[in-house]
């Protein structure tokens, strides 16, 4: 069943594209949320901070299909960030409208958007968590990232500390979603040389804005686009 709905849902989101195949744009594997505002200055922050972190490396990952070993790994990336009023728990249940109404535009039949919105709770968009503002111990990452000469992350750092009064005991809600476009191809239609992309979602309530460094309020969405590539033994 569950390789059928896979099927279905490749059909309609690369039949769909007016890409090559295999590549489909991030926006049909995850569409961008209408709902918030994007913030450029923002974004451009965060993406200099994940290049600096070199988080392109932690895509890398491989697998194996009986005869091949399948590896592929980032080789660029870019981050969207977007803000809305909408608490979290609003936030994810318009990623289910979006995610459905992309596909309703496609003409996938009620019968396969029942399964698809299936497939986004049990595979996609993970539930709403909670976990601490500030987790990890500012003095420490501080002479680490120094020492590295990461400047990125030692400004990102000065910020929490700065605001470590207001933030040192709040909690925040947290989830994710992530589309895979290799999730919908039969290992053997997959190429050496071949690219796809992988577009990651963050969503926090409340975050810390790191530009001017204040605690807000409101639900931030961190949109990821890893272009991926592969490579085969």
């Amino acid at each position: 069943m569950k390789t059928l709905l896979i099927l279905t849902i490749f059909l309609f989101v690369f039949s769909s594209s007016d890409q090559c195949f295999g590549q489909a744009p991030p926006e049909q594997l995850v569409p961008l949320p209408d709902f918030a505002e994007y913030q450029p200055e923002f974004s451009r922050a965060v993406l200099a901070l994940a290049l600096e972190m070199e988080d392109m490396d932690a895509m890398e990952r491989s697998t194996y299909d009986g005869r091949r070993h399948i590896q592929y790994e980032a080789i660029d990336m870019d981050v969207k960030i977007y803000t809305t009023s909408h608490s979290i728990e609003e936030v994810r249940e318009l990623y289910f409208d979006l995610f459905i109404n992309s596909m309703q535009q496609t003409g996938m039949p009620s019968e396969a958007l029942e399964d698809f919105e299936e497939f986004l709770e049990y595979e996609v968009i993970e539930t709403v968590e909670e976990e601490p503002m500030l987790d990890f111990d500012l003095d420490m990452i501080e002479g680490y990232y120094s020492e590295a000469g990461l400047t990125e992350m030692v400004g990102w750092i000065g910020c929490y500390r700065e605001l470590q009064p207001e933030i040192e005991n709040i909690m925040k809600k947290t989830f994710m979603l992530e589309m895979d476009e290799l999730m919908f191809r039969q290992p053997d239609t997959i190429e050496d040389g071949s690219n796809f992309y992988i577009v990651e979602v963050e969503v926090e309530q409340p975050y810390v804005d790191i530009v001017d460094c204040r605690l807000v309020d409101d639900t931030i969405i961190i949109y990821s686009i890893y272009q991926m590539v592969v490579s085969i033994e």
